[in-house]
């Protein structure tokens, strides 16, 4: 079980919204982390309710910020425009970090798996691989990999996966 923290937040939208953003509009991360940290299990909102929190203030501060252009400077020097394709995608990732507080046991993995179906999740899948894999079958986890690797881009899980299968390679 891992803690939301702020650093957390900014490493995870720091490849979206570029160090520029971050540092000139530090209330972008700190809003999102108190978001993720509202959530309280079953005495408040839901999961997809702090997800769609999260979309919402990412979306208004991102149009405030950037003065409503929706225009962010990137680390690279690149000007990239932000949609709102974009900013679903920053709360999916930011999500992951809410997931991970979960305590691990069966509640906490049907409310992700729940999660992962409705909301069809990169983050939840995450979660479950890794997260929550001690819970699973090995092929509950194989058919998790099947849908990440399936409905995903290689370049979005890349670089957690093969980590992940060589941590499971190592316990066993």
């Amino acid at each position: 079980m891992a803690e939301i923290t702020l650093e957390g937040v900014r490493y995870l939208l720091a490849p979206w919204l570029g160090s520029f953003t971050l540092d000139t509009s530090p209330e972008i991360s700190e809003g999102v982390f108190t978001r993720l940290c509202s959530y309280r299990g079953g005495r408040g909102p839901t999961l997809i309710d702090v997800e769609n929190e999260v979309e919402e203030f990412l979306h208004l501060s991102i149009y405030r910020a950037t003065n409503k252009t929706m225009r962010l400077w990137m680390d690279n020097g690149s000007l990239i425009e932000v949609y709102s394709s974009h900013i679903a995608q920053m709360a999916d990732d930011v999500m992951f970090l809410l997931f991970s507080s979960l305590t691990v046991y069966t509640p906490s993995l049907q409310m992700v798996e729940d999660y992962a179906m409705r909301k069809h999740s990169l983050s939840a899948l995450r979660a479950l691989y890794t997260v929550f894999s001690r819970l699973q079958s090995p092929a509950e986890l194989s058919a998790v990999r099947r849908q990440i690797t399936t409905l995903y881009k290689k370049e979005d899980y890349e670089y957690w996966l093969e980590e992940a299968d060589k941590a499971a390679a190592e316990k066993q």
